[in-house]
């Protein structure tokens, strides 16, 4: 694919944002057909909230990259991030030039699952995640899960879960359960009263919550739309026909 027009997703790196606009030789634009995404993955989730479906060029800055054995040096060819803990298309910010390079040139796209969450006639959608919590701190939430229909946990007691994709595995999910997914979706189960462990489902699985005592909140990402849970509600999640485009170099 090539590039027409493109925009930029980039938190407070002003010397980022001038390379980008220089290398590209033209401003960005709203419409732009490419996203280039400077930052850790909070930048990555908001754009592709902003923009869903529309590829994303995911460039990791230093500051999110701790113990880089690169040290973010410049390479004159894109150059794979060593903390991606095993994801494609993220590439090391000392590559940002060799990146948009060949950028310019034309690059492939790879496609990235994502998770719906609906709940009293909401819907969210997630690529890393959908968080389920308590929502009255003084007081545990009580839950049921069940997967495909089948109830697989009966009046759990603790913080909430957290459900994942492979893509997404390798951040909440993985403090949980120190862990991560090849395929498929996640349920790991936070601070419950009876250890629970982490479930590996299909791609085809559906999964309900129903909040059993306490209120609970639901949101996915860094979304910071909320989804309010009473006692008797449920959230469903599912593979959502949408898919996040991760640009390929």
């Amino acid at each position: 694919m090539k590039v027409e027009h493109y925009c930029i997703a980039c938190r407070n790196a002003p010397n980022e944002r001038r390379l980008i606009t220089e290398f590209m030789g033209s401003a960005p634009s709203k419409s732009g057909s490419v996203t280039v995404c400077v930052g850790g993955d909070g930048t990555l989730l908001q754009a592709e909230r902003e923009k869903p479906g529309k590829p994303k060029l995911f460039i990791r800055d230093s500051r999110t990259c701790q113990g880089c054995a690169f040290n973010c040096k410049t390479f004159k060819k894109p150059r794979a991030c060593i903390r991606a803990w095993g994801r494609k298309a993220v590439y090391c910010k000392g590559s940002l030039a060799a990146c948009l390079a060949g950028l310019k040139k034309g690059f492939r796209v790879h496609e990235e699952k994502k998770l719906e969450a609906r709940a009293g006639g909401k819907r969210l959608t997630a690529l890393n995640e959908v968080n389920v919590h308590w929502g009255n701190p003084p007081q545990a939430l009580r839950f049921d899960l069940e997967v495909n229909g089948r109830k697989i946990v009966k009046e759990a007691v603790g913080d909430g879960v957290v459900i994942a994709t492979p893509y997404g595995s390798t951040g909440y999910y993985r403090a949980v359960t120190r862990s991560r997914l090849k395929k498929g979706m996640g349920v790991a189960f936070k601070n419950t009263q009876k250890k629970l462990r982490p479930l590996h489902l299909r791609d085809n699985a559906v999964i309900k919550l129903t909040v059993r005592r306490n209120e609970a909140v639901a949101w996915a990402d860094n979304n910071p739309e909320l989804l309010r849970l009473r006692e008797g509600d449920s959230i469903t999640v599912r593979k959502s026909k949408r898919k996040a485009r991760m640009v390929v170099l």
